[in-house]
């Protein structure tokens, strides 16, 4: 486990990235939900449950093709809605995030 100064080191490299808001979300969304990186690499918007804001849920594929669902706390909930596709600048929207 990372300590909380650990953790905000981490966002503190992502806040001076070429693209901030989508990599805090990524390193948040890994250390909230416990997913591999592989997991989030291959989540795409429909696999995104919108219905409920209150308890985010996503759907990750991980090793064996085994589908399981992860919650999104706040603080991701937050980040990635600054990181969602429509808020992204025109250089990136070719990139997948």
């Amino acid at each position: 486990p990372f300590t909380p100064r650990q953790i905000e080191a981490l966002l503190e490299v992502a806040e001076k990235s070429a693209v901030p808001a989508r990599n805090a979300a990524m390193i948040l969304f890994l250390l909230d939900t416990g997913a591999r990186v592989s997991e989030m690499c291959g989540v795409k918007l429909r696999d995104v449950d919108f219905s409920d804001q209150q308890s985010l849920c996503v759907k990750v594929t991980g090793k064996g093709r085994k589908k399981r669902t992860v919650r999104l706390g706040r603080r991701v909930r937050g980040r990635t809605s600054r990181a969602a596709p429509s808020s992204r600048s025109a250089a990136t929207r070719r990139r997948r995030w």
